[in-house]
């Protein structure tokens, strides 16, 4: 099967142009039209504009220009991040393991690695590569992509890896992990800490991560509750209203706990969620800091029946000013949006060790 197109037809730049109102504006349209000379009225609908565009005549730079302009407005990926722990890890070369690792993947996959090495206990990747989606238009199948690994070593040898969330970034991941344990004697006894409740099937329990975890960043307070996901146990067959229905149910009881401002695992309304069988999957929550500027985070389960693959991201704060919020969000960048994406996977790596002795004691009785 190719895995190219070597041109596009009528309908494949309809499709590209149509696919959202938001890449494709009348003024944006008019834009591609006007580098070519072409001016035409202001009171044109967008469709006619479209139809009008892609039965043009178009050069290779041309749809470049349309390809770069829809790779421009994907939507940000959220984080991933998996640890590694073991005594053997503290003599290794990350940096040699690294460069071997890049040259391994660059051969089979034609991915470029660009390796910054901040620090001995820090190196950033920048990785550069090719993804086909054939479900797409055609304009679209061929995209290339970006990611960022972020690597940290601390001095008792444990190694913390932040990357994109994407199945692209997971394999390059679960590759790299391979490369250093292979790297380290046989006997040395390695472990790998990752942030899923797979072993943990009380829907309680997995609610109650999400409620520990939004209400754990230091110097923060909680907010808000915007938005939550819910999952059904497994053994539990529901329509998409009932799921709705409970979904919506379950955010009243958290909004109103916090209208109380009770603690939120102390709370009636707490105790009541968690009689059903059903349990949080995703959040999206704002906490405040102490110029009480909003920060919004957003936290879930891929794989939302087994509570694996966990993705996270801060999208952004509302300033307080003059006393009022603006009413953009504002991305958050450097110190601030490190500082907070660490406390999210420390802390919900440690809740997770809790809950799993917790339901541990619980499977016994």
């Amino acid at each position: 099967m190719r895995d190219s197109i070597y041109y596009a037809s009528d309908k494949d730049l309809f499709d590209a142009l149509s696919s959202k109102r938001k890449f494709f504006t009348e003024s944006i349209l008019h834009e591609i039209c006007n580098n070519r000379g072409i001016f035409l009225s202001q009171d044109d609908e967008r469709s006619s504009l479209i139809e009008y565009i892609s039965v043009l005549p178009h050069s290779v730079y041309d749809l470049e220009y349309i390809r770069q302009h829809l790779q421009a407005n994907v939507r940000t990926e959220r984080n991933a991040s998996t640890k590694i722990v073991g005594e053997a890890l503290e003599n290794i070369k990350l940096a040699e393991i690294l460069t071997d690792f890049k040259d391994s993947r660059n051969s089979i996959y034609n991915e470029q690695y660009n390796i910054i090495q901040s620090s001995n206990e820090t190196i950033t990747i920048d990785i550069d590569y090719e993804e086909i989606d054939y479900g797409n238009t055609r304009l679209r199948q061929k995209q290339k992509k970006s990611a960022r690994m972020e690597i940290k070593k601390a001095s008792n040898g444990e190694i913390s890896i932040r990357h994109n969330a994407n199945e692209r970034m997971d394999d390059i991941t679960r590759n790299l992990l391979k490369h250093i344990k292979k790297n380290v004697p046989e006997e040395a006894k390695i472990e790998q800490k990752q942030i899923e409740l797979s072993d943990i099937n009380s829907a309680a329990l997995r609610t109650e991560f999400f409620i520990q975890l939004i209400s754990s960043i230091n110097e923060y307070s909680l907010d808000d509750v915007t938005t939550i996901n819910i999952t059904a146990m497994k053994n539990i067959i529901v329509t998409e209203e009932e799921q709705t229905s409970v979904q919506q149910e379950i955010l009243g009881k958290l909004k109103s706990a916090l209208l109380k401002g009770e603690n939120l695992l102390e709370s009636k309304e707490y105790a009541d969620l968690n009689k059903g069988d059903f349990y949080i999957s995703g959040i999206q929550w704002t906490i405040k800091d102490k110029e009480k500027n909003k920060f919004r985070i957003e936290s879930n389960f891929r794989d939302t029946k087994n509570c694996s693959n966990f993705e996270y991201d801060i999208k952004g704060m509302f300033e307080y000013k003059d006393e009022q919020y603006l009413k953009t969000i504002k991305p958050v960048v450097g110190i601030i949006k490190n500082d907070l994406l660490q406390q999210i996977e420390y802390n919900a790596l440690t809740i997770i060790e809790k809950l799993s002795e917790e339901n541990t004691e619980t499977n016994k009785l």
